[in-house]
């Protein structure tokens, strides 16, 4: 605001200081932000009367309130055909009674309804006033006044057109500018003081789409008359109703659809809505023996609904329909939003376990308990509560997910699922078991349809988890078999699409596992061949992404690998900067995430590595600092999870290291 400038100038005029022109001049360049009259006598009566109130005739701000009108009533003819959700209805039928009420056109002078000074950087920009143009900062303020009146949020498709427009419409601001221009030119004494100092560019512009704003002009004028005449025909079938329920006859179907539309486009008001849940609670008195008590309860319910559809049964209820029905399709419709809403809860538990585990946990706990049918939520919610939490839970939600499975690819999922558990646990025969129905399963839908991709690797999975379960029974040979069949999926995938960073990655796991058969068969040159294979990848991705903590994780396996390959060829050295290297990787992420079990038994098993390390090159002292540092691990992890056998086990055996080692010494 730049009043006393204003004030200043015309003072000085007054006292004969400057030339009038430079009066002019300077209402030019603050008659908008002053907001104070166009004219010049009013800033010699400003200057002479020291006066700081609103003029009655203010011409800017009447020119302001007039163009924020039309420009709001045309965004709502702009937002009537975008968007097509729920929200998107509930946001147009509001907005389009904001835009027609009266509360808008009111004009308070001393108390604008309307962001004044947002409007006022808008039309200094507009006169090259400002350098720059507030087109998104007065939007969004315009937006925030918009859904104040509304009562509720824009839609995200309506704020879109707002901030940026349609095909057939222009944003807000560059509406209020058509409009504002056609204001200005309606008051003579205006145009002539802002056309002063330059040609008018907006007027021109205006002049320009004086076609288009007739046109949009046109259509708020029968967005009006529609309002205007909706009301009335609600009036007259709300007065029908009620009359009809004062004489005990059946309610007319005429205000019955009048009502149910106004209810379907949502242009009941307040008292509207009050007066209907009146009018259904006399009609229950009248013809059910319901309790008063609960009729009351209803009545107020339905006075402020929050779904408007409850109004709508009532009508129905009234017009004969049988209650028992209208309930259990209101019941059948509120579980699919559920379902809908537990999907939206799924997806974003998925990206919530990008940072933080827990709060992915409690998204897909919600998303379970709101669709307990969503069994890819219960499947990530197990996954996430086999490495958070505990065997239990894990096997709890995937029980929960078997319980209600229809899906064969989500059933051959549930198998892997379940026989990891049972790895975890020491079954291998019963894991055995688990894995042999989920490869029947996928090998079936893989030969169905040989294009699937999805199913391809699925299927590799399978063969994998199968070679685990050989590996942990000694059996190398049918172990070596169901990890080349595997290779040889994945080999074909990543040859597919090489940029595909997850093939890649099935890829060196593959090479590992296969470097795992070959040390335990004692072929150290195949060995090291397969590790170096799946390390080249692992290094690959990892540099590709240093913040993926499963490529680094991935990293530190491999390393770790090799190192092994090491210590079974005798080169110690080399083992220790392979086991070392994968230790610093692994501690570096334990840090980042200490809930992770997973990652902290890692570092344990490098310490154990480490110290088995030391002890062989005769560090005993060494030895045991690492084997003491693998204690303390796994003794906490034991500790959260004491039902998990495999914590247990690996604590017995440090523990027993410690013990010889402190017994030797």
């Amino acid at each position: 605001m730049v009043v006393e400038s204003l004030v200043a100038a015309a003072a000085k005029a007054a006292l004969g200081a400057i030339d009038p022109c430079e009066v002019i001049k300077s209402c030019i360049a603050g008659v908008l932000g002053n907001r104070a009259d166009a004219g010049l006598s009013n800033a010699l009566r400003l200057a002479t009367t020291l006066q700081s109130s609103i003029p009655e005739n203010h011409n800017v701000l009447k020119a302001m309130q007039s163009a924020f009108v039309g420009s709001i009533q045309a965004m709502a003819e702009a937002c009537d055909s975008v968007g097509g959700t729920p929200e998107d209805n509930f946001s147009r039928r509001a907005l389009q009674r904001f835009a027609v009420g009266k509360e808008l056109e009111a004009l308070d002078l001393a108390n604008p309804n309307l962001p004044i000074a947002d409007l006022d950087e808008r039309v200094r920009a507009i006169y090259g006033q400002q350098s720059g143009a507030p087109a998104t900062a007065s939007t969004e303020s315009v937006i925030a006044l918009v859904e104040a009146g509304m009562g509720i949020p824009l839609s995200d498709a309506h704020r879109r057109v707002f901030l940026e427009g349609t095909a057939k419409s222009g944003a807000w601001a560059t509406l209020f500018e058509l409009f504002f221009a056609t204001e200005v030119k309606k008051v003579k004494e205006l145009f002539a003081i802002l056309t002063f100092d330059r040609l008018n560019e907006l007027v021109a512009h205006a002049d320009a789409h004086e076609g288009l704003l007739h046109q949009i002009i046109g259509k708020i004028d029968h967005l009006a008359q529609q309002n205007a005449q909706g009301q009335a025909e609600i009036m007259a079938a709300l007065s029908a109703l009620n009359a009809t329920q004062r004489a005990g006859t059946g309610a007319p179907d005429a205000a019955l659809e009048v009502l149910a539309k106004a209810i379907d486009d949502d242009r009941l008001e307040p008292e509207d809505k009050a007066r209907l849940a009146q009018i259904y609670g006399a009609h229950l008195r009248q013809t059910s023996n319901i309790p008063p008590m609960l009729i009351d309860s209803l009545v107020r319910a339905l006075s402020t609904p929050d779904d408007m559809r409850l109004l709508g049964d009532a009508l129905k209820d009234m017009g004969g329909a049988e209650r028992l029905d209208l309930i259990n399709a209101r019941v059948a419709e509120l579980e699919l939003e559920e379902q809908h809403l537990a999907s939206r809860y799924r997806a974003l538990a998925s990206f919530a376990a990008l940072e933080s585990q827990s709060r992915a946990i409690e998204l897909y706990r919600r998303a379970v308990d709101l669709d307990p049918t969503d069994v890819m939520a219960w499947i990530e919610l197990g996954r996430l509560r086999r490495v958070f939490g505990s065997l239990a839970d894990a096997r709890a939600c995937f029980g929960a997910a078997r319980q209600r499975v229809s899906n064969e690819y989500f059933r051959c999922v549930l198998h892997n699922e379940f026989g990891d558990i049972l790895c975890a646990e020491g079954q291998l025969r019963e894991a055995r078991t688990e894995f042999e129905a989920g490869l029947e399963i996928i090998d079936h839908l893989a030969r169905k349809e040989p294009e699937g991709w999805h199913l391809q690797r699925e299927l590799s999975v399978s063969f994998n988890k199968l070679g685990d379960v050989e590996v942990a029974s000694g059996n190398l040979a049918a172990a070596r078999a169901r990890f080349e069949a595997g290779l040889g999926i994945r080999e074909r995938l990543a040859a597919r699409e090489p940029g595909n960073a997850g093939w890649q990655r099935d890829l060196s796991v593959s090479f590992d596992r296969l470097g795992d058969v070959e040390v335990a068969a004692g072929n150290l040159a195949a060995a090291r061949a397969r590790f170096d294979a799946g390390l080249c990848i692992a290094e690959r991705l990892a540099a590709q992404e240093p913040g993926n903590a499963q490529w680094q994780r991935d990293l530190s396996v491999s390393l770790n690998k090799l190192g092994n390959v090491e210590v079974a060829a005798g080169n110690l050295a080399a083992a220790r900067a392979r086991f070392e290297a994968g230790l610093g990787i692994r501690e570096r992420l334990a840090a980042q995430e200490p809930g992770n079990a997973e990652w902290q038994r890692d570092v344990f098993i490098s310490n154990a590595k480490l110290a088995q390390l030391a002890e062989a090159t005769g560090d005993r002292a060494g030895a045991i600092a690492r084997f003491e540092a693998a204690e303390a691990i796994m003794a906490s992890l034991a500790s959260a999870k004491p039902d998990h056998p495999g914590f247990a086990r690996d604590l017995a055996q440090v523990r027993g290291d410690l013990a010889r080692l402190r017994a030797e010494a």
